[in-house]
Parts: C-alpha cells; structure tokens; sequence
C-alpha cells in the first residue's frame, strides 16, 4: 500500500506455474473498482522483482443494439468491456422512453449476463426507444451507450379460410395463412352459434354434431400472441 505494508500474498506460485490470477484478490473486497496498485513477486529466500503498477478500472458497456426478430418479439444484446472487474457489477439497467413526457424510465433490470435477452408479447407495430447503463455495487453508474430504436413488426396477416361440407352432418374448414411460423395457434368463430372455438396450427378442422340442412358459417383468426391477434378472416359457410 502507499505506507510499504503488504496487503496481499500469496505462496501458491511456483516455478512451474509462473503465472497467478489475482482472483482472491478481487473477490475479498481488498480492492477499488478504479484503484491503483503497486505489485512485486520473488522466489523464496530470493530478492524481490521490479515493481510493476496496475490500475484496476470498472466494467463498461461496449455496445448496445435491439432488432425486431419475430411478431412480437424484440431481441436485445450488448457486450461489456471484459477488462474492467465484473465482480463490482449490480446489474444491467435498460430503460425506455415516454414519447409523452419525453422522459426515460427504467424498463427492466437484468443480470449483465449472458449477453441477450428477448423480449416476447410486445404490441406490433410499435416503436419503442431504448437505453442502457451498468450499475455498480458502490451505487454508481456507467456512461449511458447512446439510445436506439425500434419497431416491432407488423400485425400477423389474416387468413383465408374455406367451409366445406363433410359426411355426417360435418362441416371441414380450412385456411391459409401467410406467416405460418410466427403462430401459435388459431381461433374458430362460430358465428352462428356465437362461440369461439380455440384450435391448433394444423389448418384444418372438422366439426361435428351439427343440424342437416341447417348452413353454418364461421371465420378464424391467427394469434401469435395476446398482443398479436390477426383481423378476422373472410366469413366461410357452408350447409351440413
């Protein structure tokens, strides 16, 4: 330290392994994230090295970056500067922008790691502006990385279904969609007997029980998600 003491050792270095990781060192608390140190080494009953100094710096963000990768679906990633001590860092603090007030707020809290994130169930067709900073176990800052922005895409397109009349007093529906891997599944509306009817991503449903002679007639809806729902498809009917 600045008065000569020794405020660390170790004796596990030998001339095997001349190289030693100060990780004991960092994490005992023995340090500041921006401290300067003063370090020397010697073999036993051997005179000491030169003396070399080192300054210890906090983690910093490096990049920040938001990309709209489905319906939906907002992936976001960053990189911090690996040579700063990442045992000071709290966490990741994102935060977004009130186009109202023109104000930033904090939108989420996240471990600095690993490095990405995705943000799923976000309304389609929406900007959103985003910043980010690290914050520290002293209760301090990074620099914020400047803001970016992004829109989510666009509502899922709806489908186009077909009504057919099948054996039984059936009737088969059918439809096509345009974005068939951004679904996770579809809803039938019976608008004759005013019900919804939730299925699967198969395209294809049959319906059974019906009244011959008695016309049925439905549309159906795509849903990524509960913010993403599709506009109705066209009214198919169809007679049992």
């Amino acid at each position: 330290d600045s008065n000569g003491n020794v405020v660390y050792q170790d004796n596990k270095v030998t001339p095997n392994t001349p190289t030693l990781i100060l990780t004991d060192f960092l994490d005992n608390g023995s340090y500041t994230p921006t401290g300067s140190y003063s370090l020397r080494v010697s073999a036993s009953n051997s005179l000491w090295s030169n003396i070399i100094q080192v300054t210890l710096k906090k983690v910093v963000l490096t990049s920040f970056s938001a990309t709209a990768i489905n319906k939906g679906m907002i992936s976001l990633a960053w990189l911090v500067d690996a040579g700063g001590a990442s045992a000071d860092i709290n966490s990741l603090q994102i935060e977004k922008l009130d186009t109202n007030s023109g104000t930033f707020s904090l939108y989420t809290s996240n471990e600095p790691l690993p490095k990405h994130l995705t943000y799923i169930n976000q309304p389609p067709s929406t900007t959103y502006t985003l910043r980010t900073r690290l914050k520290y176990n002293d209760g301090t800052y990074s620099d914020y990385l400047p803001a970016v922005t992004v829109t989510t895409l666009p509502k899922t397109t709806a489908p186009v279904l077909t009504a057919t009349a099948g054996p039984n007093s059936t009737i088969i529906l059918s439809w096509m969609n345009s974005d068939p891997t951004d679904m996770a599944r579809y809803t039938i509306a019976d608008l004759t007997n005013n019900e919804d009817i939730p299925t699967d991503l198969s395209g294809t449903y049959t319906i059974s029980g019906l009244t011959s002679g008695t016309q049925y007639c439905y549309s159906v809806e795509a849903v990524v998600n509960t913010n993403n729902v599709s506009d109705p498809s066209n009214i198919a009917c169809a007679t049992a």
